[in-house]
């Protein structure tokens, strides 16, 4: 079973830890702090305000919040980078997926990490596509449609990890949670 360095653990759980506050931020934004929820509790007030208060209300009270968002996409961004870094310089450290002298599961596994990297280099290019505001305001529509595609793949990516990890530890890795935790 592998061991995993102390840099691989560190880059593990601070990646995680800004895909939470990522998912936390995004998932507040589009559903309870949005436009919609803010204008539909003013109204449950009978506050008949004006759209362009009401943008102003919901900008007030998410912005704050939304700043979080952007810097663990800045975070994101940087430990991904050091993650590909890493594992150039001390190997893949999962299954390719193109050999053939794996078996099948080791081959979903293989292509379960590739689609999660792939699809973190999309939402980390998109993000900074928008942030940075590198298009134009009328062709910003499609980048930011694939940005926010992260609040559905994100939560499948961790389910799939969480099955992962319980095939592996009821299987031929037994232990290897506590490795990712503690090390050796």
């Amino acid at each position: 079973m592998k061991n995993f360095t102390a840099l691989h653990r560190f880059l593990h759980w601070a990646i995680a830890g800004c895909m939470f506050i990522l998912l936390l931020t995004a998932f507040l934004k589009t559903y309870w702090m949005g436009r919609e929820a803010v204008s539909n509790a003013l109204k449950l007030q009978n506050l008949q305000l004006g759209d362009d208060i009401v943008k102003k209300i919901a900008h007030d009270i998410n912005d704050p919040m939304f700043d979080w968002h952007i810097y663990a996409g800045y975070v994101l961004a940087a430990l991904f980078v050091i993650r590909i870094i890493y594992m150039i310089a001390k190997g893949m450290k999962f299954p390719n997926p193109f050999a053939k002298n794996i078996s099948f599961k080791e081959k979903i596994q293989g292509w379960i990490y590739v689609l999660f990297y792939v699809f973190v280099a999309v939402e980390a290019i998109t993000g900074l596509i928008l942030e940075f505001k590198l298009v134009e305001k009328a062709s910003e529509k499609p980048f930011k449609e694939v940005h926010e595609w992260g609040i559905y793949w994100v939560p499948v990516f961790i389910i799939l990890h969480f099955v992962g990890i319980y095939l592996a530890e009821t299987d031929s890795k037994k232990g290897i949670t506590s490795k990712m935790i503690g090390g050796e």
